[in-house]
């Protein structure tokens, strides 16, 4: 079988002063689902439970899209799209932003990335760290040589991919680091309530979408579950559904999107029979690969739009409704 997953963030056509949020715009998108539609069949979300669960099988060449994070910009903009084009999708969100209203913290550091220069910006992350511990950071210090940056962060100049890693990989403790990005984002966006609300979808769109079988879980709060140990990892998931029950949407089976896209492969092999009383059908990974068997449903490969055909730096071609590797970045 040949199993892909592309997964999308941002939709839109808004232009930023800088790289922190790229927008994928609607006319690229449909140019896009269109090209994958020559090879692969779509497949929802509950296809791919019915297979997981039943065994009930589904088209050779397959294709899940999904959207991270619960943006607002999907729910107006990509959804229209996909029910014109009759193309099924899982939208994965987070809990917290309808808790406290807040903006998460990853999307607070996307946010000023997007509207503050990378060296200003860690320049202020080093003088926010002075004045929250009294001590200098070195940012070349602490991030790993050029030569594994660029492989981490294949997209991004050195100095983004030094920002990334700092901010992404729980370089700074996360009390310091949460303190450091609010202030310097409360400097961008006084009414962070308000942009909570336009930001990201809302209740009664959660509720339909739940209701076309379109939902799933990307963590209470977005943080990393690469570095959490069992209890945590659970607790997280837990949190997440019993925020989706305030709202309105109860579940009897979820599938996942890892924060961050990664997790240990301990970490699912200790938690699986936990995940699997909880109703946890699948979770998805940023592998840059195609699923060719459903052996390990917790660490299933999905690819970014990038990398997908008719992306800015595919992975892959079509050609004759065939599938062709043109990357070395393919993972086999």
């Amino acid at each position: 079988m040949n199993f892909l997953s592309v997964n999308y963030h941002y939709i839109g056509n808004t232009t930023y002063p800088f790289s922190g949020i790229y927008e994928l715009p609607v006319d690229v998108l449909i140019k896009q689902l269109n090209e994958l539609k020559k090879a692969f069949s779509f497949i929802s979300q509950k296809d791919l439970m019915d297979g997981l669960i039943g065994g009930k099988p589904f088209p050779e060449q397959s294709c899940l899209i999904t959207f991270d994070d619960g943006l607002a910009c999907q729910y107006d903009l990509a959804l229209p799209v996909l029910d014109e084009l009759q193309i099924p999708a899982v939208f994965f969100v987070n809990g917290e932003p309808y808790k406290d209203e807040c903006v998460l913290h990853i999307h607070k550091i996307h946010w000023c990335r997007s509207h503050i220069e990378t060296n200003v910006f860690m320049n202020l992350i080093t003088e926010e760290y002075k004045k929250c511990t009294g001590s200098y950071l070195d940012a070349d210090s602490i991030s790993p040589s050029d030569t594994i940056l660029k492989k981490l962060y294949f997209y991004d100049d050195i100095n983004v991919a030094r920002l990334k890693f700092i901010l992404s990989r729980n370089v700074l403790p996360g009390d310091i680091e949460k303190k450091i990005i609010s202030n310097i984002f409360r400097r961008l966006v006084p009414d962070e309530r308000e942009f909570s609300r336009k930001f990201y979808m809302s209740k009664n769109e959660l509720i339909y979408l739940h209701s076309r079988g379109m939902l799933g879980c990307h963590g209470f709060n977005h943080k990393s579950w690469l570095n959490f140990d069992k209890i945590n990892f659970l607790k997280d998931i837990v949190e997440w559904k019993e925020m989706m029950r305030k709202i309105g949407i109860d579940y009897k089976n979820i599938t996942l999107s890892y924060p961050y896209g990664h997790i240990k492969d301990d970490l699912i092999q200790e938690s699986a029979k936990e995940l699997s009383e909880m109703g946890v059908v699948a979770g998805f990974t940023v592998d840059r690969r195609i699923n060719r068997d459903l052996k390990n449903p917790y660490s299933l490969a999905r690819i970014d739009t990038n990398d997908a055909p008719g992306g800015k730096y595919p992975l892959m071609e079509i050609v004759n409704k065939k599938i062709n590797i043109t990357s070395e970045r393919f993972i086999t």
